[in-house]
């Protein structure tokens, strides 16, 4: 008997997610949306981060247009754009997620003060160029995919917060990828 392709692939899935699971690792999906498109190319993105785990998680405001990790977690577009000449290009970045002052307030307190995120909520997003710095007036095929970044802790700092029962996000998390042409 053979099993379609499809159906391996969906148990995959499943496993891969229960495996994580037990770990007690936080799991996140992420996708990215199009709010307007102008001449063929959009104008906003929905950043939309779900919690797809058995567990409350516990998350920052992230920063926005950051292709690193920061303090508080980071949302970035990540851009590619080939010419109508074939060249491809990979559009990067760098991020001023401001100073953060130092505070009297405890790591515990702090985190404590952070969005939660219950199993199947979301943390909805939405920027234009001015936060995830794309750029699109040339002609060509624009490739976009959304990343998050979780909160830049140390190892002390996370051990302290599981120690407490407090589940962060840990693993860097990335959407499906969307295209579009402008001509």
């Amino acid at each position: 008997m053979q099993v379609p392709l499809q159906l391996i692939l969906a148990f995959l899935s499943i496993t891969l997610l229960q495996v994580g699971a037990a770990k007690g690792e936080p799991q996140l999906e992420l996708k990215l949306s199009v709010e307007q498109l102008k001449a063929g190319v959009p104008q906003h993105f929905t950043f939309t981060l779900t919690n797809i785990s058995d567990n409350e998680i516990r998350l920052p405001d992230p920063d926005l247009g950051c292709e690193k990790s920061t303090r508080r977690g980071s949302f970035w577009l990540d851009e590619s754009w080939i010419s109508l000449s074939g060249e491809r290009f990979k559009v990067g970045g760098v991020c001023d997620a401001g100073y953060y002052p130092s505070s009297s307030t405890t790591l515990i307190d702090s985190v404590k003060k952070w969005r939660l995120l219950k199993p199947g909520e979301s943390l909805i997003v939405m920027g234009d160029e001015h936060e995830f710095h794309y750029e699109m007036s040339r002609p060509g095929i624009y490739l976009f995919s959304g990343v998050y970044f979780p909160p830049y802790l140390s190892d002390e700092e996370r051990a302290s917060l599981r120690q407490e029962g407090i589940v962060i996000p840990t693993q860097t998390t990335k959407s499906g990828q969307l295209q579009y042409t402008k001509e």
